[in-house]
């Protein structure tokens, strides 16, 4: 089984690494290869890049206020400091730019699941996309927490694919 171990903290240009990981696995495509991708993107601070900034408009709940920044990471009643955007303050600003970074996350996976679906032809290929956590937006009071185990953290997608092992 071929591995590859390509671990970098940086936020984008993700789709590029991995499309330089597959072309590397690739070459030993005759035996089991194990490809695991983390994209960051969704992540902080939620900042996509310009074509997919402002795709995502999440109405504003109607007395909605604009929460704190706090010192401290738990996010109960506002911001950690961590995710701060500067002038940002709204829930659902910080929803909207949720989506964003979403949407961009989104067509660098749609776009590797495509490239393995072109190559897998008669030897197959599992793909497996999940996510490591949800996120909170107010639920419970609770702004970007996911430290806990509640509903909106621990509900995260998974979806299976199994190509040339399963019939549709």
């Amino acid at each position: 089984m071929s591995v590859l171990n390509d671990v970098s903290r940086r936020r984008r240009g993700r789709g590029g690494r991995v499309g330089r990981a597959l072309g590397r696995l690739w070459a030993d495509w005759g035996e089991p290869v194990f490809l695991w991708v983390q994209f960051q993107d969704p992540h902080r601070p939620y900042a996509a890049p310009g074509a997919y900034r402002g795709r995502f408009r999440v109405p504003r709940v109607p007395g909605a206020k604009p929460l704190p920044v706090l010192e401290d990471n738990p996010g109960r009643g506002g911001i950690p400091a961590y995710q701060a955007l500067r002038g940002v303050s709204l829930p659902s600003v910080y929803r909207s730019r949720y989506g964003d970074e979403i949407s961009y996350a989104d067509r660098w996976i749609g776009e590797r699941i495509d490239t393995v679906d072109a190559r897998a032809s008669d030897a197959g290929a599992v793909v497996l996309p999940t996510a490591d956590h949800g996120g909170s937006y107010g639920e419970a009071g609770r702004f970007f927490a996911h430290a806990a185990t509640t509903p909106e953290v621990a509900h995260v997608p998974m979806i299976f694919r199994a190509l040339g092992h399963v019939e549709p």
